[in-house]
């Protein structure tokens, strides 16, 4: 069943990355925690038993505006629903905490996500 999961999870996400764009992009400043690679491992990823279920390659723009090659690595504890999503640039002892959370929920409705990321109800 977790296999199954891992499956359906990785095909999800690597369809949903590559067929969609955004218009009308800005750059935004977020709040990223970054930090050493061994202390993220130790503090988040292996305290929180998160396990690496999907890598998709990125494209990053760093602090000097040039683009690199990064890594989008999705961790989750298929136990008890806890998440990390982490971005590994170039740096070889730095990667970034992009989201974290808990409740994964893969019974989803798409009519009810589109209208809480638009406003709108789908007719």
């Amino acid at each position: 069943m977790k296999n199954i999961l891992k499956y359906l999870i990785t095909a999800f996400f690597a369809v949903n990355m590559t067929i969609f764009t955004v218009s009308a992009v800005e750059w935004r400043a977020k709040p990223v925690q970054c930090g050493d690679t061994k202390e993220l491992y130790r503090d988040l990823i292996d305290e929180h038993n998160v396990k690496p279920m999907f890598v998709a390659i990125e494209m990053i723009t760093n602090s000097g505006l040039e683009q690199e090659i990064g890594a989008i690595i999705f961790y989750m504890n298929l136990d008890n629903g806890k998440w990390i999503m982490i971005e590994k640039g170039n740096t070889p002892t730095e990667a970034c905490v992009v989201a974290l959370g808990t409740d994964l929920n893969f019974d989803i409705n798409e009519h009810e996500i589109r209208e809480m990321i638009t406003g709108e109800k789908n007719l």
